[in-house]
């Protein structure tokens, strides 16, 4: 009986070297400035040095470069924009593509996108959705501040707030417009 481990060992290494080289090949088109250029130079090396080339690593490309169609689903145009500017900060011009559909209500957006860059742009979205909430409300609670529409009681969560926080919403106070509501009641004189 013949031994085969030897053939066998060889093809995984050749099929682990492939994978290797297809993964830097994505860098090398996806990449930004030194890091594409660099690594086009290791890809150039590595084919040359295991005797392939583009078309022998072009079928093993690695599972997270498949192209996939993922949906999104969003509640509010801020929600949507957010997920739109995560699709462009991921993608470069011409990869991927984008579909709409509305569904019963829930509004759904589509990316046509690699397995990699869809969790990127999945955690990306997370990350800035949950920011984005964040700022509203000390947005919320600098504009209250700032027009004063507070009713003069002092919760405990307003005392507690950490020092942080209220310097933020100070520089956010800062930067609102300035407005000086004249209601019909001080327009009549009677308003205190």
């Amino acid at each position: 009986m013949p031994n085969n481990m030897g053939l066998r060992e060889c093809s995984e290494d050749q099929d682990r070297i492939k994978r290797r080289l297809a993964k830097v090949l994505a860098l090398s088109q996806k990449g930004v400035g030194g890091e594409k250029t660099n690594a086009r130079a290791i890809l150039e090396k590595g084919l040359a040095a295991h005797g392939l080339t583009l078309d022998d690593i072009a079928g093993s490309s690695d599972p997270l470069q498949v192209n996939v169609r993922k949906w999104y689903t969003y509640r509010t145009k801020a929600d949507r924009t957010i997920l739109f500017q995560c699709f462009f900060a991921v993608m470069k011009p011409g990869d991927g593509s984008v579909s709409y559909r509305q569904f019963k209500g829930k509004k759904k957006i589509a990316f046509d996108v690699s397995v990699l860059d869809h969790l990127e742009i999945d955690a990306m979205h997370s990350y800035y959705r949950r920011l984005y909430v964040k700022e509203l409300e000390t947005l919320e609670a600098a504009f209250l501040s700032k027009h004063r529409l507070f009713d003069g009681t002092r919760s405990s969560e307003a005392t507690e707030m950490d020092l942080e926080k209220q310097m933020r919403i100070m520089e956010m106070m800062r930067g609102l417009q300035r407005s000086s509501y004249l209601g019909p009641k001080k327009r009549l004189g009677n308003g205190s």
